[in-house]
């Protein structure tokens, strides 16, 4: 064995390829669809929400909504996402957020899984935004 084979564990014995069994087995094969959605700067979704066209949907709780909120946006808590999620219309236009980004994540993985195409999440969440927001009591609708 030489010095080199005894540094880096080397041998001076022939290699043969290992018998097919004991082959690495390949790598799995791609899932067929995956889940993914857009993630967006505060700026660029202060950009696009000025454009309009899209629904600015707020995952947050409502005590946050009603503290600083984006105006015009959308109250509907993660936590009552699952179960709600059918009074959105899966072919408009969202930008998810929440205060920070975590639950943002969850909720946008989550539309996604039930077949919203177009979905982005505002990264660093409402509390990197520097847009127009407003706060108070959320009036109902017609008010």
């Amino acid at each position: 064995m030489g010095l080199l084979d005894k540094l880096f564990g080397g041998s001076s014995k022939p290699q043969h390829p290992a018998p097919a069994s004991a082959q690495p087995a390949k790598a799995p094969e791609p899932p067929a669809q995956e889940i993914r959605w857009t993630e967006l700067t505060p700026e660029q979704c202060r950009q696009r929400i000025e454009a309009g066209g899209v629904v600015v949907l707020d995952v947050r709780t409502r005590h946050e909504h009603e503290n600083r909120r984006i105006p015009g946006s959308l109250l509907m808590p993660v936590q009552v996402l699952a179960s709600r999620y059918e009074e959105l219309d899966p072919k408009a236009e969202y930008i998810v957020h929440c205060e920070h980004g975590m639950r943002s994540t969850d909720a946008s993985y989550f539309l996604v899984m039930k077949g919203f195409a177009r979905v982005s999440e505002m990264a660093g969440g409402l509390a990197m935004y520097q847009g127009p927001t407003e706060r108070g009591p959320v009036k109902p609708a017609g008010a």
